[in-house]
């Protein structure tokens, strides 16, 4: 060959590298990690799955066309996670997909009762996103013997930002060997079309902000919102004033407000707050791309009813990622972000990374919504093959790729 297309050059060196058995890099929330599961019979569904596939530069072949729903979670076990696993495997892409992702799909969730114990109300759905993110621990969950209360293993007590990875066993935040940990996927939602959900147009719009807002470091202000509502702020408002601490440490800036949304403020890296319906749609103020925005609250996830304001509103007004329950979760902390999330965002982990990395127990009603490979503060490696063939070339072949980024050290 004469010269190698510039896909190509971004691409061939990991080919290279798992062919030759090296270990995978660390750098999360990239496009070769990104399985996508869309269902063939939905316009929607196809021309959003596609458009993202072909704006995030996801390789063709890391697509599962069937109906990414099912009846109930038996069914969803047997038939989906099979067909998911099983593809992963034909395609030998299993070392290096890491996110399961959707577009839009007849359903936000999956029909799960009996399952999950819960003392303070019934868990009787799985949102769609979690189905697949708890898929590697799916014997579990049949078995009926975890608590709404079990560990995410992924979630970290610190604000060490770690990359993630399918095929590490996580333990307290850290890869382990330990058979208490657990293995997992990073399951997103890019959105829903149904009632009350997302338009086609919103959710192409995030994903064209997401896209190119990736590793330009905006300037901007992450707000904590502590709001009257105890049930809905209290259960992470007092981690507040640390998080706004250690950004500004970081270099970034964060503030710690008495109000229920930052009304006047145009700079809004990001949202926590804690309300029932917060006037997202009426409210002063500019979301930046890329901003992960939520509101603890019982129903931003649950489209199926009007009641509490939903999560798509931030998707509406400009945020690039959101979290909400598909059903009443009630107010344990760890059903929901903890205020970390924002501080790993700012470190470069992507949006799916940090939402999940925050989070305290297993998501099975959380739904995350949006799209997961966006990386505002990622500093992304520019790759050269100094050494790369410029003719037809046979047999085993040594390539050296080398690497740079802007990041200071």
């Amino acid at each position: 060959m004469t010269q190698l297309h510039d896909w190509a050059r971004r691409h061939v060196w990991i080919c290279l590298v798992i062919l030759i058995g090296a270990p995978a890099a660390w750098a999360g929330g990239t496009p070769e990690q990104a399985l996508m599961v869309i269902d063939p019979t939905r316009a929607d569904a196809m021309y959003i799955g596609n458009y993202y596939m072909h704006v995030r530069d996801i390789p063709s072949i890391n697509a599962l066309y069937m109906d990414p729903t099912a009846p109930n979670y038996n069914t969803f076990a047997e038939d989906n996670i099979d067909a998911l696993l099983g593809t992963i495997a034909n395609l030998n892409i299993r070392d290096h997909s890491d996110y399961i992702i959707l577009p839009p799909a007849s359903s936000f969730y999956v029909y799960a009762p009996g399952l999950i114990s819960d003392t303070c109300a019934p868990v009787t759905r799985f949102s769609i996103s979690s189905a697949y993110t708890m898929a590697l621990i799916k014997d579990k969950i049949l078995a009926g013997e975890m608590p709404s209360t079990r560990a995410n293993r992924y979630k970290s007590g610190d604000n060490v930002p770690l990359a993630f990875d399918s095929e590490i066993r996580w333990r307290f935040g850290y890869p382990s060997q330990n058979e208490t940990g657990h293995y997992y996927f990073l399951g997103a939602y890019l959105g829903y079309t149904g009632e009350r959900g997302n338009t086609i147009d919103e959710i192409i719009t995030m994903i064209d902000r997401g896209v190119a807002v990736d590793a330009t470091h905006p300037a901007g202000t992450f707000y904590y919102m502590e709001t009257t509502d105890v049930l809905r702020s209290g259960p992470r408002d007092g981690y507040y004033p640390t998080a706004v601490e250690v950004i500004t440490e970081l270099g970034g800036n964060a503030e710690h407000l008495f109000a229920v949304l930052p009304t006047g403020r145009h700079d809004c890296l990001g949202i926590m707050t804690g309300w029932a319906s917060p006037d997202i749609d009426g409210t002063d103020m500019t979301i930046l791309p890329g901003a992960i925005c939520d509101h603890l609250t019982s129903y931003a996830g649950r489209f199926d009813t009007s009641s509490q304001v939903k999560m798509s509103r931030w998707i509406a007004n400009g945020a690039g990622g959101t979290w909400g329950a598909v059903e009443e979760p009630c107010n344990y902390a760890g059903k929901f972000p903890h205020a970390r999330a924002h501080i790993y965002y700012y470190q470069g982990l992507s949006l799916g990374e940090s939402i999940f990395r925050s989070v305290g127990f297993v998501p099975f009603q959380g739904l995350l919504y949006g799209d997961p490979l966006t990386r505002p503060f990622a500093y992304l490696p520019d790759v050269q093959l100094p050494d790369a063939p410029t003719e037809t070339v046979s047999g085993t072949i040594v390539l050296t790729p080398t690497a740079t980024t802007t990041h200071p050290t």
